[in-house]
């Protein structure tokens, strides 16, 4: 990592230096984010532009050398990763990974990526496992600090601080997440507290059956207010 931030830094340097930054600045200004067709089109043109007079800069042997040197560290740095995991858990682990209703979250799709190289992924679903008490299987409530703050990433549960001899017991959300998410998987079926209601499950179904209908009959839905 020490040697990926000490590229990272130099290269920053030389590219100030260079005149680099400034060209590429010129982006800042467009966006293929748009619906409106002139603003979209001026995006690739401007891209094509910049890539031209920054070609040179990228193309010399100590750059290239540079991005080889980061690409090594990266890769040396995941490897490390995937053998701690081998060492503490073994070779043939499943990794639970948690993801809503099949949309695996952003930030982690590359991490997940990455483990299922060595190791088996297993999804399961994130409903109610951060609001679900890990030890009691109670419902958690929000936490509001003493300057009438509420915090996102803590929660708090009554029943279990009665048991040892407090008022609540607090905990972290992403914690209780991961710990319900590792019950789910390795409970024959998913626990009682962490499954959707019947109606939503239903609902979705036929949703999916619908869709499936009209792309068979290649019929587009009408908008929800109804009109064409």
């Amino acid at each position: 990592m020490r040697v990926v931030l000490q590229v990272q830094d130099h290269s920053q340097q030389r590219k100030g230096q260079s005149g680099i930054d400034a060209i590429e600045s010129r982006l800042s200004v467009h966006t293929w984010k748009t619906n409106d067709p002139s603003k979209y089109l001026a995006y690739p043109l401007e891209k094509a532009q910049v890539d031209e007079l920054t070609r040179k800069f990228y193309t010399q042997e100590k750059w290239r050398g540079w991005k080889f040197r980061m690409f090594c560290s990266r890769k040396s740095s995941e490897d490390r990763f995937l053998n701690r995991i081998a060492d503490r858990y073994g070779k043939d682990c499943r990794v639970y990974h948690g993801d809503c209703r099949g949309c695996n979250p952003s930030p982690t799709v590359g991490v997940r990526h990455l483990v299922s190289k060595r190791f088996a992924v297993v999804d399961i679903d994130e409903f109610r496992t951060s609001v679900t008490c890990n030890v009691c299987k109670s419902k958690l409530s929000r936490y509001t600090n003493r300057r009438g703050r509420l915090l996102h990433s803590r929660l708090c549960c009554s029943t279990c601080g009665l048991e040892g001899n407090r008022s609540k017991r607090f905990v972290d959300r992403d914690i209780n997440a991961a710990a319900n998410v590792l019950w789910a998987g390795a409970s024959p079926e998913r626990p009682p507290c962490l499954r959707r209601s019947t109606s939503v499950i239903q609902n979705a179904f036929a949703q999916t059956s619908l869709q499936s209908v009209l792309r068979e009959n290649r019929v587009t839905p009408l908008p929800q207010d109804g009109r064409c």
